[in-house]
C-alpha cells in the first residue's frame, strides 16, 4: 500500500515483485483534483468504483464516470485497476483496505530511528515488533474474550444485522442461493467460504449472504472466520516456522551481456614436439652441450669423430642452440684446415689435441695482423703514398730483411 510517490512503483517491481500493490485512494482522488477534476461528484463516482467488489459492478461504475466525464473515464482509465479497485484485488491476502492508514501509523511510530543507519533501522524495528506482538498477547489474556479479537467481532455484527434483506433458498448440504429484495441473487458455498459478492474472499469475514447461509445451518458465524482474525492467532509466538528457507548474504550478480560483438574464445595452440638429435653422438633426446662424450674428454671413441663436428667457433647472438661458445681469451684452430691451405703435410688434429691449444698472452706494443698462416708477422707499413686517387708504399722504407725473405719465396 502506498500513496503513489515518485519512484515507489519502479521500486515495487525491484524489490517486491510476487508481491500486490496498492494505491491509496485517498491520495488517488487528490491526484485527480490536481488533473483538475474537482467536486464531490467525481469523488462519489471514484470511491463507488474503488469498493466494487466484482468486475460486472467496476464496470457499471466506470460507465456512470464516462456519463459524467470523458476526460476523467480517460484518466482513471489509464491507472491499473487491480492497484486501486476491490474488484481486481487477489483472494490470497485476505485484506481489502482502500487506505494507507496502517502505513501511516506504522511510519509515525519509527520517527525517532528513521536517521539511523540501516542495521540500526531494522534492529530497532525487530525490537518493536517483538514489544508489540508481546502486547497483545498480554491484552488477549487480560480483556478479549472469545474466539475472535474486538474489532473483527463489531464487523460481524454488523453483516449478521443486515440479514433480513436476504433470503437464503437451500440447494444442497453446503450451498445456498441468496435472493435480496433488490432483486441481486449471490451464490454461497459454505464448504469453500465463497459468495458470489467476493467480499467473504477479499476479506476473510462472512459478508451478509453468508451470515444469511450460516444460520440458516444453525451455525455460529464466528466460527467461519478466517484464522487470521482469531484470538489464538494472537496468542502465537512471533517467529517464523522451524522450516525457514534461509539465503545468503549476498545474491549472485547476473553476468550482463554486452552490446557489440560477441567476443569469440581463442583456441591456444599446442606446442609441438620436436625430437632434437646430437651431432656428436647422433642419440636423440639431448644436444651436443648435453652430450655426455663432450663432458667426458677421456671417453673412448672420442678420437675416431672427425674434428670438422666440433666446431667451436664462436656464433652470435641466435645462432645454432647447443654449441658452447668460446671463452674469453681463448682461439680454437682447426690445423687440418690450416695445413691444407698452407699445402704442408701435416697429420690431421684430433679433438685432445686441438682442445689442448690455449690462446697466446695478448701483444702490446706495434700492431700485429693476427694470421693462422705459418709465415712470420709482417709489420703494417706506415709510409703511404696516396696519388691520384690510388694508394703506394714506398718501399725505400721497407726493411731489407723482409724483403729478402718475400723474394726468396717468390
Amino acid at each position: 500500500m502506498s500513496d503513489k510517490q515518485k519512484g515507489l512503483i519502479q521500486a515495487f517491481l525491484a524489490v517486491f515483485s510476487n508481491s500486490a500493490h496498492r494505491f491509496c485512494v485517498r491520495h488517488l482522488h487528490n491526484n485527480m483534483k490536481t488533473a483538475g477534476f474537482r467536486g464531490l461528484a467525481y469523488k462519489n463516482a471514484l470511491w463507488k468504483a474503488a469498493r466494487a467488489s466484482t468486475v460486472g459492478e467496476f464496470k457499471l461504475r466506470m460507465e456512470e464516470i464516462k456519463a459524467l466525464d470523458q476526460a476523467a473515464f480517460d484518466w482513471l482509465h489509464d491507472k491499473p485497476a487491480q492497484e486501486w479497485s476491490k474488484s481486481h484485488f487477489t483472494e490470497l491476502p485476505k485484506c481489502d483496505m482502500l487506505l494507507n492508514n496502517c502505513c501511516e501509523s506504522f511510519n509515525a511510530n519509527i520517527l525517532d530511528a528513521r536517521d539511523k543507519p540501516v542495521l540500526t533501522l531494522l534492529e530497532w524495528i525487530r525490537e518493536y515488533l517483538m514489544k508489540r506482538l508481546q502486547e497483545n498477547r498480554d491484552k488477549t489474556a487480560r480483556k478479549w474474550k472469545g474466539i475472535l479479537c474486538p474489532k473483527i467481532k463489531k464487523i460481524v455484527q454488523k453483516n449478521v444485522d443486515k440479514i433480513g434483506d436476504c433470503i437464503p433458498i437451500k440447494s444442497n448440504d453446503r450451498h445456498y442461493q441468496i435472493s435480496c429484495y433488490d432483486g441481486s441473487q449471490y451464490s454461497v458455498d459454505l464448504e469453500r467460504r465463497t459468495c458470489t459478492c467476493r467480499i467473504w474472499q477479499l476479506s476473510g469475514i462472512p459478508c451478509k449472504h453468508a451470515c444469511s447461509a450460516i444460520f440458516h445451518q444453525n451455525l455460529m458465524p464466528e466460527d467461519m472466520v478466517h484464522p487470521y482474525y482469531t484470538v489464538a492467532a494472537y496468542k502465537g509466538p512471533g517467529k517464523p516456522a522451524g522450516a525457514r528457507r534461509r539465503e545468503p548474504d549476498e545474491q549472485p550478480v547476473k553476468n550482463k551481456k554486452r552490446k557489440g560483438k560477441k567476443a569469440v574464445k581463442q583456441v591456444k595452440l599446442k606446442r609441438q614436439h620436436v625430437s632434437h638429435h646430437c651431432r656428436i653422438c647422433g642419440e636423440a633426446g639431448h644436444n651436443a652441450k648435453g652430450c655426455a662424450l663432450w663432458k667426458d674428454m677421456d671417453a673412448p671413441g672420442l678420437e675416431n669423430i672427425p674434428a670438422e663436428v666440433f666446431s667451436l667457433q664462436g656464433h652470435k647472438r641466435g645462432g645454432s642452440k647447443g654449441i658452447p661458445k668460446p671463452k674469453k681469451h681463448s682461439v680454437y684452430v682447426d690445423k687440418q684446415k690450416m695445413a691444407h691451405n698452407n699445402r704442408s703435410m701435416q697429420p690431421p688434429v684430433t679433438l685432445q689435441q686441438r682442445l689442448s691449444i690455449r690462446a697466446p698472452p695478448p701483444m702490446t706494443g706495434t700492431a700485429f695482423m693476427p694470421s693462422f698462416s705459418t709465415r712470420p708477422a709482417i709489420p703494417i707499413p706506415k709510409n703511404i703514398i696516396k696519388m691520384g686517387g690510388q694508394k703506394f708504399v714506398n718501399l725505400s722504407t721497407w726493411p731489407s730483411s723482409q724483403t729478402d725473405g718475400d723474394a726468396r719465396n717468390t
